[in-house]
């Protein structure tokens, strides 16, 4: 308000605020300070949005965070942010509740939220304390999370490993352990993993993938090939699971069994170990039954040429077909179609042919 020289500040929804007082400058939809003189007076008041109250900053902000996964503009988010007068002490709870947040969603969300911390740490607009602070509290209250999102150490790994990559946290972050609970040393434990893994930095960068429907084919079968030969390496097939399903390419699962019997037949000391993720795919319906007898029926095709490489590749593919079909994943017609061979099935019960 102006008065003898002075200005004072009037908020909207204030008492002595009325819509009906004339605009010098501004208006309400600007949400910054305007200018508005009193009708019939000489009193102008300069008028402003308040700052959002505790109580109310994770409504409202989750909002802005949904609206920015639909819309993906990371400048409008920002520009909402500062219309609230969120400042540099509450901008950690924004990494807590779009990581938060985006544990409900798929892969595509959870990299907009990274590409998202990214974008603000680089323009400083996320200070390294704010990170911290925000990434520190996702830690610390892991296990409730866990218990309405099963997958949630696996995602927090891959935002810390992410946000590490990208230079928003620095990597002493993922030293830290004491303190912890058991399933936070889990999350630090697997983001280490992920960052002094194989080309770990590279891979961070694509972390949460990307939608196979806007790959070209090459690359898709690159991401498929990849997550097979990781289960071989650690076992992990909750891991392998995720890959395809992240994938998001239900049409093509049949590339998945696929290569997955290809992998099999050229390595068969892996034979075993493949079945068992074959055969989850199946039990969990990932690969459907049209998806297995596409897979199968290229595999017959191509048995000529798999051979040439692989010398028991006959006897491996047979044993594979038979226990696919005694386990009910194949039907009676695609198992009588199968390529014969005239050498003399061994007795041992492996998929490993004899060395």
């Amino acid at each position: 308000m102006e008065h003898g020289g002075e200005i004072y500040e009037l908020y909207i929804g204030d008492p002595n605020f009325d819509y009906e007082d004339e605009w010098v400058e501004g208006s309400p939809a600007d949400f910054q300070p305007a200018r508005r003189k009193r009708n019939n007076s000489s009193i102008t008041f300069e008028v402003s949005t308040p700052r959002v109250a505790p109580h109310d900053l994770e409504e409202l902000t989750k909002e802005q965070i949904r609206q920015y996964l639909m819309n993906e503009d990371v400048d409008d988010f920002v520009a909402s942010l500062e219309k609230m007068k969120i400042d540099g002490d509450a901008m950690g709870e924004i990494v807590f509740y779009a990581v938060n947040l985006s544990m409900d969603y798929n892969a595509r969300e959870r990299e907009l939220v990274s590409t998202l911390i990214s974008e603000m740490s680089q323009r400083k607009q996320l200070s390294p304390e704010a990170l911290r602070k925000g990434f520190n509290q996702l830690v610390m209250v892991i296990d409730g999370i866990v218990m309405d999102c099963p997958d949630a150490v696996d995602h927090l790994a891959k935002f810390l490993g992410r946000a590490v990559a990208d230079d928003c946290l620095e990597p002493c972050f993922l030293t830290q352990r004491d303190g912890l609970s058991t399933v936070a040393v889990q999350v630090i434990t697997k983001a280490s993993k992920l960052m002094n893994g194989p080309h770990g930095m590279a891979r961070l960068d694509n972390v949460w993938g990307r939608s196979g429907g806007s790959m070209d084919m090459e690359l898709l079968n690159e991401k498929i090939v990849m997550f097979i030969n990781e289960y071989v390496s650690s076992g992990d097939d909750a891991e392998a699971v995720r890959c395809l399903t992240e994938l998001a390419v239900t049409h093509y699962h049949h590339e998945a069994v696929y290569r997955i019997i290809y992998h099999a037949l050229q390595n068969p000391k892996a034979g075993d170990s493949l079945f068992t993720l074959l055969k989850k795919f199946i039990t969990i319906n990932v690969c459907n039954e049209g998806a297995v007898t596409e897979g199968v029926k290229r595999i017959y095709a191509n048995l000529q040429d798999i051979a040439l490489d692989s010398p028991y590749a006959h006897q491996s593919l047979d044993y594979w077909i038979t226990d696919m079909h005694v386990a009910g994943f194949i039907s009676d017609e695609l198992y009588s179609v199968r390529p014969r061979t005239t050498r003399k099935r061994y007795a041992s019960s492996s998929l490993v042919p004899p060395q």
